[in-house]
């Protein structure tokens, strides 16, 4: 049962446990223990008497209990999504700072390899492109027209807008 607890816990599951008795019991201290027994929280373990085993019809207190239920395990589903959309938010803002990262990376060697720009003069462009906040393409693009303070190189800015600008189809 632990490694069933692990992986809910992990996966950001919150189970709700439902005991059925034969007999109405009611007692807290069962309501810990079968939480303890199955794994989950004791505000998410609820009593419920077996009426269908019984062959009884359902009392009021049932009916409450079952709208419980629902209603907690309506309220962890809620925060599941809530969680999960969360953590999807963050790995996308992630993976988009990683793109244009390597997507900068990528064009100026583009550029380098096209051009025949030295080692030296693209590092010093990085340089400078960070000394000013340009850490993406699209910082690279909305400066475009401000390159000459950029570039290192007499020659360089004409050439990097006019590929900045192909690029981006401006």
């Amino acid at each position: 049962m632990e490694e069933y607890r692990q992986f809910f816990k992990e996966e950001g599951y919150s189970p709700v446990s439902v005991v059925l008795h034969k007999r109405d019991i009611g007692d807290e201290d069962r309501t810990t223990d079968a939480a303890l027994a199955v794994g989950a929280a004791a505000d998410r373990t609820f009593q419920l008497t077996n009426h269908i085993a019984m062959e009884t019809d359902f009392s009021d207190e049932s009916k409450s209990t079952i709208v419980e239920i629902l209603e907690s395990a309506l309220i962890g589903a809620e925060q599941y999504a809530r969680l999960t959309m969360l953590g999807d938010k963050r790995k996308k803002t992630e993976i988009k700072r990683q793109k244009d990262r390597l997507d900068m990376d990528i064009f100026l060697k583009r550029m380098q390899s096209k051009y025949l720009f030295k080692d030296e003069e693209i590092a010093k462009f990085k340089e400078s492109c960070l000394e000013e906040d340009v850490t993406n393409m699209e910082h690279l693009k909305e400066f475009r027209d401000d390159m000459g303070s950029l570039v290192p190189v007499w020659g360089m800015s004409p050439l990097l807008k006019f590929e900045i600008e192909k690029l981006f189809a401006c």
